[in-house]
């Protein structure tokens, strides 16, 4: 892995972690995010099948997640591989907002980890920094997440982290695994973000990255979802 290849200016970090964008053409990326999505207890709870080859992987590695500059891939310091990706996208056109609410500032997160470093704090500490670039550099008043019904850790993970029940949106369909689902969504406003900094004492924020992700559920954005 060529870490050299991103300016400073591209990376989020964290005490065990780099968050820095996909490289197209990186066949070292390609190779280990297929090992990490061919494991349906990986895909299946982020919404998609999965992948079928290595070549399904390399194209949407390198004409959706790479050329995306609000997709992340995450970086293990120690081994200098990745392990996952997180990621920005808009909110889905039909969701609704309190009154006043401007969806420009407003993200969806998503995200998925390899299962062999699930269980080791990995995906807190992502989402945390991903958090914190939203709020500070990106200026959003809410982000929001998704989870199925039953996804108890990824209910887990969110609360941990600051969010709360929104809504619950029944009956989203999911093409790629053939499925109806239900889909609880929670929220993390930039307030609530902000007190609870304040409380645990979180550093100041990254350097800035720029912004403006597509991908995700919305059925008008033609993008297999990332998480």
């Amino acid at each position: 892995m060529n870490e050299n290849a991103c300016e400073e200016s591209d990376l989020l970090h964290t005490s065990r972690l780099i968050l820095r964008r996909w490289q197209v053409g990186n066949e070292i990326e390609i190779s280990a995010q297929y090992s990490y999505a061919t494991n349906p207890d990986v895909t299946r709870a982020s919404g998609w099948a999965p992948y079928d080859d290595i070549e399904e992987c390399r194209a949407y590695h390198d004409k959706v997640q790479a050329p995306d500059p609000e997709c992340f891939a995450i970086i293990l310091k120690q081994t200098g591989m990745p392990i996952g990706s997180i990621a920005f996208k808009p909110l889905p056109q039909a969701q609704k907002l309190p009154d006043g609410g401007d969806p420009a500032a407003c993200r969806e997160v998503g995200f998925w980890l390899g299962e062999p470093h699930w269980g080791r704090g990995f995906m807190p500490e992502a989402l945390g920094a991903m958090l914190r670039y939203g709020f500070e550099n990106l200026n959003l008043s809410t982000v929001y997440a998704r989870h199925f019904l039953d996804n108890t850790r990824s209910r887990i993970l969110l609360e941990h982290c600051g969010f709360a029940y929104d809504h619950t949106e029944y009956d989203n369909s999911f093409p790629s695994l053939g499925e109806i689902r239900d889909e609880d969504v929670l929220a993390l406003t930039a307030q609530s973000w902000r007190e609870r900094r304040k409380q645990l004492n979180v550093p100041d924020a990254p350097k800035h990255i720029g912004s403006g992700a597509y991908w995700g559920s919305d059925p008008t954005i033609v993008k297999r979802p990332q998480c």
